[in-house]
């Protein structure tokens, strides 16, 4: 349920005691009727604030990326070193490491079946089975935090623990979230599925990011520029659209 629809659903219960309260005390009702139209307001307010500032999110993305389509092949990152024939993208200064780990293991209980009373304090449990213990399913989990180099070649993360590289040569699945807050990478030589996860808000994502850098693994930095800039008309459209709803 949603934040409004849940006080909706409270403010009839408290407006239907007040109805109920009317003839003795008014006031009570009047006062009721003024809470209940104060609160609903200021949700309103708070609903429309946050998606106006996520329309000024995404907005702020869609610039950045036209920025990167004019500004892609002409970027050196100081102290990164180039690969031959590689270029470097972009450099996303604050990511988190993800990856795929056991959050632990969970004890399933084994059935003790009937028990039969034997004598006094005592009983005895027929058809009894062992629990078992059981490895809880995998989550993406942040691992680290740090920055994120994409090139033509490959992805590197260097963090405050780990550092990482995905070669796009040995990349053999992506996943990537909506509007790329996350990208899940698996590469033929890493057994765990990893990626990344944007931190700060307004700034361009990371599955955005890796899917510019794949294009310009396949087709070359024309086609990066082609990808950046069409994520950048769909988001300027989208928010356009969302203005008026």
């Amino acid at each position: 349920m949603s934040k409004i629809g849940c006080l909706g659903f409270i403010s009839i219960l408290v407006l239907i005691g007040a109805i109920a309260q009317a003839k003795e005390n008014p006031g009570f009702l009047l006062l009721v009727l003024g809470v209940i139209t104060i609160a609903i307001l200021s949700a309103v307010y708070q609903r429309r604030a946050k998606k106006k500032h996520s329309l000024q999110n995404l907005l702020s993305i869609a610039e950045q990326l036209e920025k990167l389509a004019d500004d892609l092949g002409e970027i050196s990152f100081p102290g990164f070193s180039n690969e031959k024939g590689e270029k470097a993208l972009y450099k996303l200064p604050s990511v988190a490491l993800t990856e795929f780990r056991s959050t632990g293991s969970s004890y399933q209980g084994g059935s003790q079946g009937i028990s039969v009373p034997l004598f006094k304090g005592v009983r005895y449990n027929v058809g009894e089975t062992r629990g078992k213990l059981t490895k809880n399913p995998e989550e993406r989990v942040v691992i680290d935090q740090g920055s994120v180099v994409f090139t033509s070649l490959r992805i590197v993360f260097v963090g405050a623990n780990i550092n990482r590289e995905w070669d796009f040569k040995k990349l053999i699945d992506v996943n990537i979230g909506d509007n790329g807050i996350f990208v899940n990478l698996a590469v033929s030589n890493r057994e765990k599925i990893s990626g990344l996860q944007a931190v700060d808000s307004g700034t361009l994502t990371p599955g955005l990011l890796v899917a510019v850098a794949a294009a310009a693994n396949e087709k070359g930095i024309e086609s990066a520029r082609d990808v950046a800039r069409e994520y950048a008309k769909q988001m300027r459209a989208l928010v356009s659209s969302e203005k008026y709803n």
